[in-house]
C-alpha cells in the first residue's frame, strides 16, 4: 500500500545558528568540532536558498537578547534558530558565561 506524503511550500528565510565552543565559566569545558558543525549547517541552509548568520561564543544573556531581537523582526519566510552549546537538565542551554 502506498503512503502520501504532505508537503508544503515554504519560503526560505532566515538561518540563525549560535555556535558557543569556548567556555570561560561554570568549569564547562571549551567544545570541538564547531567549525565542522557551522560549514555543514552554512552549506545545508545555504543550498535551501537560506540567509544564514552566524553568531560565535555568546553569553546567556546576549543569546536571549539575539533570539528576542529576531522574534521581534518582521521576516519572510521559514525562521530556524540553531544553537550547539552545552546544556542541562531539561530546557537549559549554557552560555559561554555559564548562565542559563
Amino acid at each position: 500500500m502506498a503512503s502520501q506524503v504532505d508537503t508544503y511550500q515554504c519560503e526560505p528565510g532566515i538561518c540563525l545558528f549560535i555556535n558557543n565552543t569556548e567556555f570561560y565559566g561554570a568549569g564547562l569545558a571549551d567544545l570541538e568540532g564547531g567549525e565542522n558543525d557551522e560549514a555543514s549547517l552554512r552549506s545545508t541552509f545555504e543550498n535551501l536558498g537560506f540567509d544564514v548568520r552566524i553568531r560565535l561564543n555568546l553569553t546567556a544573556a546576549k543569546m536571549e537578547f539575539i533570539a528576542e531581537e529576531y522574534s521581534a523582526m518582521e521576516h519572510k519566510g521559514v525562521f530556524f534558530l540553531v544553537i550547539s552549546s552545552h546544556g542541562g537538565e531539561g530546557d537549559i542551554v549554557y552560555g559561554t558565561d555559564g548562565g542559563e
